[in-house]
């Protein structure tokens, strides 16, 4: 695993939507919005749904390039799509291990936008203590 030599920021928004005129996009979990803010890409933090489900579906018709990444805003707790050209291949691999090694890892995430988005009274310090829990990080 290597750390990111060029820091790259992403900002809490949604993505636009396909250039074909349908919404592909991820359905987040209800009540969250996006806050706008910047914050770094963290290849520790990057996940995507490595279910039993779509990974069948991605090697049954070669679409493993297509693979969407994600990482939850640190202030508000949005999942936020990261481009895939922000990663190099040596971070990919190490988030796809990660994501092999843990395939509720996306549920989790998930879990935790919910939360985050429905509990008002916790902290940023205390949203970072779980979310680094639930990916595997003490520090």
């Amino acid at each position: 695993m290597s750390e990111i030599e060029t820091k790259q920021n992403i900002t809490c928004q949604l993505e636009p939507m396909c250039s074909y005129g349908f919404d592909s996009r991820m359905k987040r979990p209800e009540g969250t919005k996006p806050c706008g803010w910047n914050f770094e890409v963290d290849e520790k933090e990057v996940f995507f749904d490595s279910s039993e489900k779509i990974m069948t579906f991605m090697e049954r018709y070669g679409m493993e390039s297509f693979r969407e990444y994600y990482q939850v805003c640190p202030k508000c707790g949005f999942i936020v799509k990261v481009d895939d050209n922000q990663l190099t291949e040596e971070q990919k691999s190490f988030v796809k291990d990660k994501c092999m090694n843990d395939r509720d890892l996306f549920r989790k995430m998930y879990l935790f936008s919910e939360l985050v988005a429905r509990d008002k009274t916790s902290t940023v310090q205390e949203n970072t203590l779980v979310r680094k829990r639930l990916l595997g990080r003490e520090n």
